[in-house]
């Protein structure tokens, strides 16, 4: 036998399936939509979206609830200790734990600004993912902030102020951060100065004193050319805006009305700002964009964003007045990061209709996002890219399209595939998320055809701050995405559409994909006997990400122990079948059959979290057994006994004959609960043999031989041979009870073998007389 339990006679398409290739559907794309998908009043999953405050949409990401601790009374005190112990600690491995942990707890109560006290402290944190995602959530807190004459409010921004700026001026290599902080920095005074009572001079004393000019001297210093580094042009704009920071201060709070966006009201302001100094420009700018999202799609927002672009006509290189290049860094930064933000929160559906006016709010800001960044010089235009990296997969297409063509054109050589893995790494940072590998599907990964399910594998922080998790993601070609609806992509790449067999192998691990994720979420949050599904996305894209599989299946612990001598006892063996009767149960509740029921399918939990490979050193009460795959499962019609799920791609030796047999429709592969029941005979016999395949005999029965009995039972050729091989033998491991019930398991007839409900009677009365304190024999 193979190691791991695989059978090496079986044909490639009937093998059991690799982790990463484990599921299979005929017709359930349809399904594939939030409002279909999501089950109604179920908190078990929680948007991404949803814990943060511009969000109000259905689509991307959504996260295990039971991983996000919400408004945790001792949050604050957690960062604090967190930040501490993170800055002291010296050991790596403790400091990666950290991190994770950090991650975890730092988005915990977002939605209240007193918030941003402890996502301010974040950004001291030695870790650049870490301070992305505090900078992330802060953008979103300060562009959502109204107007208030709360002197709180005021105390938050100016610490935000404080913490942003010191924390670039700490930073010694430029890249992204260091444009996002001084961004945030801005937006931060720019709050300051319109969104709330303005702060007296002395109060903003720690960030805009002389500090800054003497910083800009040290790096000139240190550097031959002025403007050689991002981080010194962006002292510099810095210093142009904090030059008539004193004159911003006594300036009122701007009330922004209808009336004052008439077409000559836009020319005036035009015209005004288009000559004004830096700063009156950047908080001019801020306002503009705290306003649109609070107007959202509606014909004031519109207004809004046609103003922004009046400005930047003004400023822009070929327009009136041209600004420096550490200016024009700093706002074309500050311009691009604002309107992207927008796209991903306020405007992130198509466009609505109002009558028989067309509102494409997203279109007026795919435009202006473009040609700020057409216009940007080389090495400003690097990390303006950067910032749009995910929106190849808005959920609009026109943004996917647009911003497809300009991610393409710029930079041609980034495969999209990390675009995707990039995506998914940033939004699910709040459970921690890292990603450690990713393994295309199948194989010959590098041959597969057209768009294709990409395996992957990481570890987010729950209890375990290493706990491992793997899962699958849909990624697109390049030519899906600017043309049509990912889902409607998802749903072409059927079999019945392949027209080459390497069409046909990709279509049929995508539609087993596709159905495992639509499973998995109707049925993972049920049962603990089934597979813990952690995130899932359907919009833009597909993917599901569940609890590690590999290295925990119940084949590999039953092989390990026949090699090791160290046989289970009857007890064991016993409790290993009721949690996966559970599992079946389940299924059988919810109206669904599995017609892929083998201990390959199978994982073992240790509920200690010692992670022993030894299940005979267990106590019978210290882990449980899970259902790992529901790719093969299909949900029975309404008033229906049996399913369709086909004959082709099943595991043979736990496949019954009616499977194989044409029914009352002259159609072959259907499956129903009878045939999982005849699927649990097998697993026993697998179980008490200790990894044996079902039907092995003394000399070994290759599949081909079982596969050629079974279409000579189905064509009533029962001689005598075939009745041999299609029995299991009883070797003197299986005890004549338990060998009677998974002979009556498999009986050739459907409606000889006995119900679900039956057979875990017969498995009681197995084990009550057995010593039940889980040590082998």
């Amino acid at each position: 036998m193979a190691e791991g339990g695989q059978d090496p006679d079986r044909v490639h398409a009937q093998d059991p399936p690799d982790d990463q290739e484990s599921i299979l559907s005929e017709d359930n794309c349809s399904h594939l939509n939030v409002e279909n998908m999501s089950v109604s009043g179920d908190y078990s999953f929680l948007s991404v979206k949803s814990l943060l405050p511009s969000n109000r949409a259905e689509s991307g990401p959504k996260v295990r609830a039971a991983l996000v601790r919400l408004r945790d009374v001792s949050c604050s005190n957690d960062v604090t200790r967190l930040l501490e112990e993170l800055q002291i600690s010296k050991e790596h491995k403790r400091r990666s734990n950290i991190q994770q942990e950090l991650q975890a707890k730092m988005l915990v109560g977002v939605v209240e600004r007193s918030n941003l006290d402890d996502l301010a402290k974040i950004l001291s944190a030695d870790d650049e993912n870490i301070q992305l995602r505090a900078c992330s959530t802060l953008e979103a807190l300060l562009l959502d902030i109204q107007p208030s004459e709360d002197p709180q409010l005021t105390d938050q921004l100016l610490q935000v102020a404080t913490c942003t700026q010191k924390t670039f001026l700490q930073q010694k290599q430029d890249g992204r951060l260091v444009h996002v902080l001084a961004y945030l920095h801005f937006l931060a005074v720019s709050a300051l100065l319109s969104r709330c009572p303005p702060p007296t001079i002395e109060q903003c004393s720690p960030f805009s004193s002389p500090t800054l000019a003497s910083e800009t001297r040290t790096l000139r210093r240190r550097l031959s050319a002025l403007y050689e580094s991002a981080k010194e042009e962006l002292l510099v704009a810095m210093q142009t805006f904090y030059k008539t920071f004193k004159s911003e201060l006594g300036r009122p709070i701007p009330v922004w009305a209808k009336e004052n966006w008439s077409p000559d009201q836009r020319k005036k302001r035009r015209q005004r700002y288009g000559h004004a100094h830096f700063a009156e420009q950047v908080i001019y700018v801020f306002t503009l964009l705290n306003e649109i999202v609070a107007q959202g799609v509606s014909a004031e927002g519109r207004t809004l964003l046609h103003a922004l672009r009046d400005v930047y006509d003004e400023i822009k290189p070929t327009g009136k007045h041209k600004e420096n290049q550490p200016t024009r860094t700093a706002f074309d930064f500050l311009l691009v990061r604002g309107l992207v933000a927008l796209l991903r929160n306020t405007f992130e559906g198509d466009a609505p209709e109002y009558g028989r006016e067309r509102r494409d709010h997203a279109g007026l800001i795919v435009t202006l996002v473009c040609d700020v960044v057409r216009t940007a010089n080389d090495g400003q235009k690097k990390y303006l890219l950067q910032e749009v990296s995910d929106l190849p997969f808005h959920t609009a297409l026109p943004v996917r399209e647009t911003f497809n063509y300009l991610l393409r054109a710029q930079v041609p050589q980034d495969p999209l595939r990390d675009l995707v893995q990039g995506y998914m790494e940033n939004n699910l940072q709040i459970i921690a998320f890292r990603r450690q590998q990713a393994i295309c599907s199948g194989k010959n990964r590098d041959q597969y055809e057209g768009c294709r399910w990409v395996g992957f594998a990481g570890s987010v922080c729950h209890q375990s701050p290493d706990q491992k998790v793997e899962g699958a993601m849909f990624v697109p070609k390049a030519s899906c995405i600017g043309t049509k609806g990912l889902l409607e992509c998802v749903r072409e790449h059927k079999c019945s559409n392949a027209t080459t067999e390497l069409q046909l192998q990709t279509a049929v691990r995508g539609e087993r994909h596709i159905n495992n994720h639509s499973n998995l979420q109707l049925l993972s949050p049920g049962c603990r006997h089934i597979l813990q599904l952690w995130a899932f996305q359907v919009i833009p894209f597909p993917f599901y990400m569940t609890e590690s599989v590999e290295e925990r299946r119940l084949i590999g612990f039953l092989l390990d122990h026949r090699s090791q001598e160290k046989w289970l006892n009857t007890p064991v063996q016993v409790r290993i079948c009721q949690d996966i009767l559970e599992a079946l149960l389940y299924l059988e509740q919810r109206g669904v059959v599995n017609a892929d029921i083998t201990t390959y399918n199978m994982i073992v939990e240790d509920l200690h979290g010692t992670r022993s490979q030894r299940l005979h050193i267990l106590p019978s009460y210290s882990f449980a057994v899970k259902l790992a795959d529901l790719g093969l499962a299909r949900k029975l019609p309404r008033n229906a006994t049996s399913v369709h799920i086909g004959e082709d791609h099943v595991p043979i030796r736990w496949t019954p004959q009616e499977v194989y047999k044409e029914g009352k429709t002259g159609e072959k592969g259907r499956h129903s609960v009878k045939t999982m029941v005849y699927s649990l005979g097998c697993v026993m016999f697998e179980l008490w043999t200790h990894g044996c395949q079902p039907f092995t005999s003394d000399d070994y029965t290759p599949t081909a031989t079982i596969l050629q009995c079974v279409f000579d039972f189905v064509e009533q050729l029962k001689g005598a041979i075939n009745r041999q091989i299609l029995c299991c033998k009883r070797f003197e491991c299986i005890p004549q009870d338990a060998y009677d019930l998974m002979t009556s398991c498999t009986e050739q007839n459907p409606s000889d073998r006995p119900a679900l409900a039956d057979v875990k009677e017969e498995l009681k009365k197995i084990g009550q007389d057995e010593d039940s304190d889980g040590k082998y024999h």
